[in-house]
């Protein structure tokens, strides 16, 4: 399903869908590989269906926030994962249960802001006048034992005529291995808050 025309990036607060046939697993398999998570993980990660519920709000203090609760089922033991955001661009360390410790900061950013040409592409008219969310994650290498970079940009897009939800990624591997996705989600319907 769409996204609801009168929704923007500056609430995209619902429930989502990952689609698969939009999205590319290949490249998301291989950035997997270079985060070290391993084959029976990246597998599972191919198979399973992905639903997130995004809350998208300002605090008292007018804070923007970013939370997703991502939902995994059938997916051989994949956990779920709650991932909550200050979009103040400070830098946090984030414990997940596939990626272990990660650095990570979040900010709203018009794409012109955006270091990659590809994260600054795609989107429509009301996400480019609003902005995208923007997501910074680095491997926490003295945990990890890895180093990449994750650069995100989240937003809506226009696929295939209909607007969706958009998660596009320019990622750096160990070896400076250089990969660019867009992880494609289709609209579920608005957010229960007594669901989180």
């Amino acid at each position: 399903m769409a996204v609801p025309t009168e929704m923007t990036s500056l609430n995209l607060s619902g429930v989502y869908a990952l689609n698969r046939s939009l999205s590319d697993d290949n490249v998301m398999d291989e950035i997997m590989r270079l985060q070290g998570i391993g084959w029976l993980p990246r597998q599972a990660s191919r198979t399973a269906n992905i639903t997130i519920m995004v809350r998208h709000f300002k605090d008292e203090s007018n804070i923007e926030h970013f939370d997703i609760h991502q939902m995994v089922s059938g997916g051989l033991g994949l956990p779920s994962n709650v991932e909550k955001r200050e979009l103040c661009w400070k830098e946090a360390e984030l414990e997940t249960p596939l990626f272990g410790s990660i650095l990570t900061k979040a900010r709203r950013a018009h794409v012109n802001e955006l270091d990659e040409t590809f994260l600054r592409e795609g989107w429509t008219t009301d996400t480019l006048d609003h902005g995208v969310v923007e997501i910074l994650g680095t491997s926490n290498t003295e945990k990890s034992g890895t180093t990449w970079t994750a650069s995100q940009a989240l937003g809506i897009g226009e696929i295939e005529g209909l607007r969706r939800y958009i998660r596009a990624v320019h990622f750096t591997g160990p070896e400076k291995e250089k990969f660019q996705t867009r992880v494609i989600f289709d609209y579920v319907g608005p957010l229960n808050e007594n669901l989180l």
